[in-house]
């Protein structure tokens, strides 16, 4: 397959797979593990130009044929996303003054779907449940995709039993970030990052005065607007959030919850002013992040289902329309 490349600059491509079998015939195109790029005149090498290739991604199509930034539907079972990296992380903080912690993977699985539905049909799920109480965190972790000046849509479906609340004392309860982290250890983001920390957005449990209401805090100087929204226990719910990424005064985002917009907010920053690209791009986890006890014995645990958490990006021609269709099965 011959592209042009007189420009300079990046440009972007998708190909389907069978540009690359030579023929019609599809026999061995299953057997292909890599594609050799080189620049050519006349079939000649050209030694004296030099074209960089990033984000090189073999994958099929995902559901609905739109084309994904990061994707994880955990229909094959496994951890590993359709398109992109992760990270699971199980992990309990036993001694937070001194950074002491104890790796439990088993805090995080993939299962058959406990309750298929309408809303989620899909065979298999993401669990993330913490039977050992106290500071824990239980998350699925995109890798980190470039940000500033990108507008992306996050989507994902979950499932909160209403078991989860019962017998259960929250210091506090984060079921979704944003992270910046590490860089917020090495910048002196406290006066930037309303609240403080190296963790930019998060979605978190609003304790008082609505335990039923999730606020989502958008945490960059000067907005610090903490929006509320009531959720829905024992059953799934599918968002879709669109983020403008700029330390500008451009900057907007969206929420969907079921096909319907929950809130949304414009003119703002929703990046940092010394915000480093490359270094501090956005790595987006979902799951439970908590500090709590139980008052009702040792068997007591936090139960929480993800599934089909995928990043979308703008500028690949993506609408929130199609994202939302996706998310409705259309």
């Amino acid at each position: 397959s011959l592209v042009r490349l007189d420009h300079v600059g990046w440009r972007q491509y998708a190909m389907e797979k069978r540009l690359f079998g030579g023929s019609e015939n599809t026999v061995g195109w299953g057997a292909i593990t890599a594609i050799h790029m080189f620049v050519t005149n006349a079939h000649t090498p050209i030694t004296k130009r030099t074209v960089h290739i990033d984000n090189l991604i073999a994958s099929t199509l995902p559901p609905g044929n739109i084309p994904a930034r990061w994707l994880a539907t955990f229909e094959s079972g496994s951890y590993d996303p359709d398109i992109g990296s992760r990270l699971v992380l199980g992990q309990h903080v036993f001694d937070e003054e001194n950074d002491i912690s104890q790796y439990h993977l088993e805090y995080t699985t993939v299962i058959d779907n406990p309750v298929p539905s309408v809303r989620n049909p899909s065979a298999k799920v993401f669990k993330s449940h913490v039977p050992q109480q106290g500071y824990i965190r239980a998350e699925y972790e995109a890798n980190a995709v470039v940000t500033e000046g990108k507008t992306h849509i996050y989507a994902w479906k979950e499932y909160l039993p209403s078991a989860t609340f019962d017998n259960i004392d929250f210091y506090w309860l984060s079921l979704g970030q944003w992270k910046t982290y590490p860089c917020g250890e090495y910048s002196g983001w406290g006066e930037q990052i309303c609240g403080g920390g190296g963790i930019f957005n998060d979605r978190d449990l609003q304790l008082a005065p609505d335990a039923d209401e999730l606020r989502l805090r958008f945490r960059a100087e000067p907005d610090c607007h903490e929006p509320t929204h009531t959720f829905e226990k024992d059953v799934w719910t599918s968002y879709a959030l669109e983020v403008y990424w700029t330390n500008s005064e451009n900057g907007y985002y969206r929420l969907f919850k079921n096909g319907e917009l929950v809130f949304e907010r414009s003119g703002i920053k929703t990046l940092l002013d010394d915000f480093q690209p490359g270094t501090c791009d956005m790595k987006w986890a979902m799951g439970i992040y908590s500090n709590w006890w139980s008052t009702g014995g040792s068997e007591v645990e936090i139960t929480y289902y993800l599934d089909d958490m995928a990043i979308f990006d703008l500028d690949h021609g993506v609408t929130m329309d199609e994202v939302l269709n996706w998310q409705d099965g259309v």
